[in-house]
């Protein structure tokens, strides 16, 4: 038999993929070319494999290796013997352990590089509700990321590219929303995502200054689709995720309803589940002795009528915590979402409200000066205490122009609307310069700005204004300076006052001030 073989010639010799005694016991028992780049290989982390390691190899550091410099030029390891494994116990102990629960001694970097990169790829994709994360919320992420740089690009080339690829990533988001809407407008699947995406390409019309209402009419989307789920109550119950979105809406939400006079018509609310919920008890009259605004207003410039004891027991304050996150007080938001009820009363020809005639008014006027704010420890365990209080002074500054645009609605406390205003410019200057607290005063400083009547109040409104806009980059502060510098013209030289809402309404502009 053999020798009727033998023109065949002689066996080739089988050829073997080149082995490394660097790679992880996983790729190698796979087969794998393991890039040997970490406690955990990228390879194994990608596939949500166990890394496991053999005890008695050392794990490669950025020096040369053994087993690297026994390697040839091209990389492939040499077949001599490994001479270099550690013998002696003290050896052992500084060796890659072989479970990969227990980590070996790294740098603070390596521990957070580590833990970051398993949370994004492997811890992540196990529990989140957002499956489609790696395609279209990462898109509208990579968005607003790219608008935001584009602003610092250094020359045109690079802005021109960040816009291009902004543009691109909010068509991939378009489409995603396109394929998800039925024709009668409704959401058919997919909520979560599709609300969280549709938030972000707010932020996104936030950042890049734009005064149009397109903003308004994605809000009023997220608005029906909580609805089509049940109202705010069911849709927060679902999940932490849900919760956290609505917090987010009811944010932006409170910002649109600023601008609802200018846009020409009042957003449809969500009820309200907020503990402090205005409906919950009737108002109690007011003395003259405790007008509600008093306690704000400089003690030379309160009303004489307030040093008199006031006769009526007030209700005792009500605390409300400040989300750490977004710098919120929810209590104080969900009455902010009731001011669009009060509707100005026509008496004797005048187009203003008469306080005493609408209780909703003075439920609202009382609930907004009762609040008190406070941070939670719990909630706030990460968070210095220079930081807690620039937190608690601008939810001070947001229930002052809360009450300012109350008061708007009431012929009677015109006069006072100027000396609220005063006193946020005042609590707007509490706040360091470059706190992350800062950036939330645009909506608190664009109302009262618009009432101030004093040059020096003026000025340092703008360059407040001015500062922050330089410094975290977000051009719908531009919108709001350009129409307080249309009021302050008129109003600086001796001109007929103004009003901001006017402006808007001439410009066709509709800005968040958020």
């Amino acid at each position: 038999m053999s020798e009727t073989l033998t023109h065949i010639g002689p066996r080739r010799p089988r050829r073997y993929a080149p082995r490394t005694r660097l790679g992880c016991l996983t790729c190698r028992r796979r087969k794998k070319k393991c890039p040997a780049d970490g406690p955990e290989c990228r390879t194994c982390v990608r596939l949500s494999l166990d890394c496991e390691w053999d005890n008695r190899r050392h794990f490669p550091t950025s020096g040369p290796s053994p087993a690297s410099t026994a390697a040839g030029e091209d990389g492939r390891p040499s077949s001599e013997p490994d001479h270099d494994l550690p013998l002696t116990v003290t050896e052992l102990s500084a060796a890659i352990p072989p479970s990969p629960s227990v980590l070996p001694a790294m740098t603070d970097a390596g521990d957070q590089n580590m833990l970051l990169s398993y949370y994004i790829h492997s811890f992540v994709p196990n529990i989140s509700v957002v499956h489609t994360s790696s395609n279209f919320f990462t898109s509208a992420i990579l968005a607003c990321s790219a608008a935001h740089l584009a602003k610092g690009a250094p020359n045109s080339d690079d802005q021109a590219r960040l816009l291009e690829l902004s543009l691109r990533s909010q068509v991939r988001c378009h489409r995603f929303l396109q394929e998800r809407i039925s024709l009668t407008g409704r959401l058919q699947s997919d909520h979560i995502e599709a609300i969280a995406i549709i938030l972000l390409l707010v932020g996104l019309e936030v950042q890049n200054g734009a005064n149009t209402g397109k903003w308004v009419c994605q809000l009023d989307c997220v608005r029906n689709v909580i609805k089509q789920s049940g109202g705010n109550g069911v849709f927060c119950r679902r999940s932490w995720e849900a919760e956290a979105l609505y917090e987010h809406f009811l944010y932006h939400d409170v910002m649109s309803l600023i601008m609802s006079g200018v846009a020409g018509s009042e957003t449809d609310e969500l009820e309200a589940t907020s503990p402090s919920d205005i409906a919950a008890s009737s108002p109690l009259p007011f003395s003259e002795a405790e007008v509600p605004w008093a306690r704000f207003l400089p003690q030379d410039r309160q009303r004489s009528s307030s040093s008199s004891s006031s006769s009526s027991k007030r209700r005792p304050a009500s605390s409300t915590s400040i989300h750490p996150l977004l710098g919120l007080s929810k209590d104080l938001f969900f009455l902010i979402q009731k001011i669009p009820r009060v509707k100005p009363v026509q008496s004797e020809g005048e187009g203003c409200l008469n306080p005493a005639e609408n209780e909703l008014f003075l439920n609202l006027e009382r609930q907004f000066v009762d609040l008190r704010f406070d941070l939670a420890g719990d909630a706030c365990g990460g968070i210095d205490l220079a930081a807690r209080l620039d937190l608690v002074v601008l939810a001070k500054t947001y229930r002052l122009a809360a009450l300012i645009l109350l008061y708007r609605r009431s012929c009677v406390h015109e006069d006072q609307i100027p000396l609220l205003a005063q006193r946020i410019i005042s609590f707007a200057e509490r706040i360091s310069e470059g706190n992350a607290a800062e950036a939330g005063l645009t909506y608190p400083l664009f109302l009262a700005g618009a009432e101030l009547v004093d040059e020096e109040s003026i000025v340092v409104c703008a360059t407040k204004l001015m500062k922050i806009r330089e410094r975290i980059k977000v051009m719908n502060i531009q919108s709001a300076e350009e129409v307080l510098q249309e009021v302050w013209r008129d109003r600086l030289n001796g001109g007929p006052y103004r009003d901001w809402e006017n402006v808007l309404r001439n410009w066709k502009w509709v800005i968040n001030l958020g």
